[in-house]
């Protein structure tokens, strides 16, 4: 009587369970398709799932880093011309300046980007990818005058909400940005 573990098992078109590599690789695809791969391929394929798992996912959070980091220096460049373009408004509006444009101060002024006020809107044309209303904005002049030559300071603040909370700690970054100029008019 023959024993079944030293019979090569037998499948139903009459192909043995393990063919030698050189006699499996001169089958027809339709043929191999249908036999079990051999234990090193089964192997080398879950091997190489785990490893685009890991590259993958290595891949992914460098990726959204630098996405998060581009956003961050985005709105902070987006603040800083923000700021220096209300502070080169303001240097222009002193107590000297012509009618058509009302003079700034020297009282300061506080509120957000979606306020109504001229300062107000002066910033909102400038801001990017940031709600009007979580834009900060404080105009103050140091030397208490808006007179030829004194100083004005524009601050302008944001506070950033991560994309990627998990990645960078609190998930929230405070973001400000200042310019002081003389007043010219």
């Amino acid at each position: 009587m023959m024993s079944l573990s030293n019979s090569p098992a037998l499948f139903a078109h009459g192909a043995p369970a393990s063919l030698p590599r050189e006699r499996r690789a001169s089958l027809p695809r339709e043929r191999r398709a249908s036999l079990p791969r051999e234990r090193g391929e089964n192997a080398r394929r879950g091997a190489t799932l785990v490893e685009t798992a890991i590259v993958l996912g290595g891949f992914l959070l460098v990726l959204f880093a630098m996405l998060e980091l581009g956003l961050v220096a985005m709105k902070h460049n987006s603040l800083a011309e923000a700021a220096r373009t209300v502070a080169r408004e303001a240097v222009v509006r002193g107590e000297k300046a012509p009618p058509r444009r009302a003079a700034w101060g020297p009282a300061e002024y506080e509120g957000t980007a979606a306020d109504a006020s001229e300062i107000a809107e002066t910033l909102r044309s400038i801001l990017v990818a940031m709600p009007h209303d979580e834009v900060d904005l404080h105009v103050e002049w140091p030397d208490g005058e808006n007179t030829l030559g004194k100083r004005v300071r524009v601050t302008v603040a944001h506070r950033h909400a991560s994309v990627l909370p998990f990645l960078f700690g609190n998930g929230e970054y405070a973001l400000s940005a200042t310019s002081m100029m003389r007043i010219a008019h």
